[in-house]
């Protein structure tokens, strides 16, 4: 059995034009196509903004491992790779009080870890891949952290 990362490098091998793609792969087969959906998001804003006759702000969010293939991200918070207009400043991640040690995405480990469901504590390590506790903890995990997008909303909106 091939190991998920070796079927990864193959892939991106592939999309590069230096080797073939692996034996059931039915994904992008061009790099554009791989950015299809990041690309769109920048024609929109742009295609907003000429409506509007001025600059709409865009941030786009996605991980780090999408900049080989999207460029370099603008800035980061934490484990959050961002794209588009982002504020000279960034909030820190670190300093935090909560004994977390500065970890963007700390305010979120307690659920990462367990969910509490009817007083019960239940390891999502333990739930299967396709229960409804994994799917609304990888849901939270997935959010941008409210700090993160007050942050943004302030600088652009004044909020």
């Amino acid at each position: 059995m091939t190991m998920p990362w070796t079927r990864a490098r193959a892939i991106a091998a592939a999309l590069r034009g230096h080797g073939t793609f692996p034996e059931g792969y039915t994904g992008s087969r061009t790099i554009p196509e791989l950015t299809t959906l990041f690309d769109a998001c920048f024609r929109l804003q742009r295609e907003a903004s000429q409506a509007a006759g001025r600059h709409i702000p865009l941030v786009v969010e996605n991980v780090k491992g999408a900049q080989p293939w999207v460029g370099r991200a603008a800035g980061h918070y934490g484990s959050y790779y961002l794209w588009g207009d982002l504020p000279t400043l960034m909030p820190s991640t670190h300093g935090r009080k909560d004994g977390n040690k500065g970890q963007c995405g700390a305010w979120f480990n307690d659920y990462r870890q367990r969910r509490e469901c009817g007083g019960l504590i239940e390891r999502l390590s333990c739930t299967s891949s396709h229960s409804k506790a994994r799917k609304e903890a990888s849901a939270r995990i997935a959010m941008i952290p409210f700090p993160l997008a007050r942050w943004i909303g302030e600088v652009f909106i004044g909020a």
